[in-house]
């Protein structure tokens, strides 16, 4: 899954890093500075829930914005994820398009709270 969530976006001109592991990840996303991340909730070592909790901790007060993935599908697990930090919670199966739109979406959110336009530059590529 990972590696075709990379090709999509990596065709749609962001820059991705793929980790497989909750306990690289952590380090990982605080060192890189992403612009967004995707996470799945269900990942070996730390789970993505206790990597969003540790990363809205040390990335604050800057927030990156956060899409959860998961195959969880109950009520209970999407107020969690969002209660955690995530922006968007997306249960599997997903339609990719949903999951670029809301890409997207945050993306230019985060531009305009950054004070830009929310319209990306001519070729700009965003860091995933």
């Amino acid at each position: 899954m990972a590696l075709l969530l990379a090709y999509n976006l990596e065709a749609a001109g962001h820059l991705v890093s793929v980790i497989a592991s909750g306990t690289g990840a952590v380090e990982h996303l605080v060192a890189a500075e992403p612009e967004l991340v995707v996470l799945d909730w269900e990942l070996p070592g730390l789970s993505g829930i206790e990597v969003l909790r540790q990363i809205r901790q040390r990335l604050s007060p800057r927030r990156v914005p956060v899409i959860m993935l998961t195959g969880r599908n109950g009520s209970d697990d999407r107020t969690r994820a969002l209660g955690t930090g995530a922006d968007i919670f997306l249960s599997k199966p997903f339609a990719m398009t949903e999951l670029m739109r809301d890409i997207a979406a945050l993306l230019a959110n985060a531009s305009v709270a950054a004070g830009g336009s929310g319209l990306p530059p001519d070729g700009a590529t965003f860091r995933l």
